[in-house]
């Protein structure tokens, strides 16, 4: 590895040309309530900053997956936050291991290859992170 391709951990990321919000929401918790909360959440930062000035994402992985299913009790809830521009996605790794296909997965969710390191990417790239 050059020392030009080195990546400074202590630097800040690069500016985004985009919206000035970018927050990527992790849910990995298959209590319908944590699930509702993650919706409540995102509806509120999009009511309160507004849908142009925020870009996000809501990650599912682990017992979050129920969420994104077509089983789903929050499917409309995510419908309505993917009219308005946030990106629902679901992990591949977990996909795998609980024996599910994108088949499975509520219309116009997405599929990462791992939830963990699309968070870790998106931390490092300068977004917000929330648990809720």
């Amino acid at each position: 590895m050059t020392e030009e391709s080195r990546i400074d951990p202590t630097s800040p990321p690069a500016p985004s040309s985009g919206p000035p919000w970018r927050v990527v929401v992790h849910l990995d918790e298959s209590d319908p309530n944590r699930q509702r909360l993650a919706v409540a959440n995102l509806a509120n930062l999009l009511d309160d900053l507004g849908d142009q000035q925020v870009v996000a994402e809501l990650v599912a992985n682990g017992p979050g997956l129920d969420a994104v299913l077509t089983t789903s009790t929050i499917g409309a809830e995510l419908d309505a936050l993917m009219v308005r521009g946030v990106a629902i996605l679901a992990c591949a790794n977990t996909l795998r291991a609980r024996h599910r296909s994108t088949a499975d997965l509520l219309p116009g969710t997405e599929v990462v290859p791992a939830g963990i390191s699309h968070l870790v990417r998106r931390q490092h790239e300068g977004w917000a992170y929330v648990r809720p």
